[in-house]
């Protein structure tokens, strides 16, 4: 999907959501926060684990590592600009 796409998308859903929670005063932000907090904390946890058992894996696995937070920045990046969007067209003020 390209970065457009993906910024189009996410602004919708950004909308869809702020109605969801101006109709039923159910905030889905929250739980898709602590969804993304627990995916990053096991992802971390499944990346160093083995390095506690052998110590040699550790440049395997810190450059997996890092090579998967570059793959996610530019997706990271826009899900901002479109939550940002989001904020101003609804008026809201950002966290």
């Amino acid at each position: 999907m390209s970065i457009e796409t993906n910024l189009f998308f996410l602004v919708i859903f950004g909308l869809i959501g702020y109605f969801i929670q101006k109709i039923w005063d159910f905030n889905p932000y929250t739980y898709w926060e602590r969804f993304g907090t627990a995916s990053i904390g096991i992802s971390l946890l499944l990346a160093y684990l083995p390095a506690v058992f052998n110590p040699q894996d550790i440049e395997g696995n810190i450059s997996r590592l890092m090579f998967w937070f570059v793959n996610i920045l530019p997706g990271t990046i826009i899900g901002d600009l479109a939550g940002q969007i989001v904020s101003n067209l609804t008026g809201g003020k950002g966290r």
